[in-house]
C-alpha cells in the first residue's frame, strides 16, 4: 500500500487532470450544435476511451485513500468532477445523436 502523502498527491494530479478535461469539453459544450455534433461524430470514440481510461485510473487510486480528512476530500472532490466531466460529455454525445436523427 502506498503512503498518504502519495495517494494525496496522485489524487491532487486527477483532479487537476478532470478539470482540465472539462474546461476543453465546456469549451466544446459552448460550440454550435452542428460543430458540436461534427466534433463528436470525430472524436466521440476517442473521448469515450480516454474517460474509461482515466476512470480506471482514478478507481486503482481511490482504493488506496486512507480516512483522512485531506484525502476524502480529495476523493470526494475527484468524484463530484469526474461526475461533472460525464455530464459535459453526454452533453455533447446527445447533440450528435440529435444531428444523426434529424
Amino acid at each position: 500500500m502506498r503512503s498518504p502523502s502519495n495517494v494525496q498527491f496522485d489524487l491532487y494530479i486527477k483532479l487537476r487532470e478532470i478539470k482540465q478535461a472539462a474546461a476543453v469539453l465546456e469549451q466544446i459544450g459552448n460550440l454550435p450544435t452542428k460543430e458540436r455534433a461534427v466534433w463528436a461524430e470525430q472524436y466521440g470514440d476517442m473521448v469515450h476511451q480516454a474517460f474509461e481510461h482515466f476512470i480506471d485510473d482514478s478507481n486503482s487510486v481511490l482504493r488506496d485513500v486512507s480516512f483522512d480528512s485531506s484525502t476524502m476530500e480529495l476523493s470526494q472532490d475527484l468524484i463530484i468532477s469526474l461526475r461533472d466531466t460525464l455530464v459535459a460529455v453526454q452533453h455533447i454525445v446527445a447533440a450528435d445523436k440529435k444531428h444523426l436523427r434529424s
